[in-house]
């Protein structure tokens, strides 16, 4: 019965996060256009895209290379922009605070904006719900 719980809300976090992929396609097309017109080769557009899971770095990242930006300048920038992924955890913490580490790391490593704004609101309608965990992690 428990498995069946958790099941279920992985498939019901899964479900409810389909909606968000909408976006991320063209998102996804739009930085390969900006790749592209950047002055880097095309491997590095393809390794940002799969070494760094905050969009919007990658944007910042691009554009600051192509204006030929160091890298400590491209560094700080991307840092400051995802500090906003701090307050998401911090929002968060209270749901997640009884999890072992492992479980925490994989959550926060999972953590997007879209991410933040279902789970957010999940657990503003489930406040006491034993496997938030597993539909964060749908």
């Amino acid at each position: 019965m428990q498995d069946a719980t958790r099941f279920s809300s992985l498939t019901s976090g899964s479900r409810d996060t389909v909606p968000m992929l909408v976006g991320a396609a063209p998102f996804g097309m739009i930085f390969g256009s900006l790749a592209m017109t950047a002055r880097i080769a095309p491997w590095q557009g393809q390794l940002m895209s799969l070494s760094v899971f905050a969009g919007s770095s990658q944007f910042i990242a691009v554009g600051l290379m192509a204006a030929s930006t160091g890298m400590l300048v491209i560094w700080l920038a991307t840092f400051i922009v995802n500090l906003r992924h701090m307050l998401y955890a911090a929002t968060l913490l209270p749901h997640v605070r009884h999890l072992p580490l492992w479980w925490r790391g994989l959550l926060g490593f999972l953590l997007t904006d879209e991410t933040f704004a279902v789970m957010d609101r999940y657990y503003w309608l489930h406040p006491a719900s034993r496997h938030g965990h597993w539909y964060f992690l749908g």
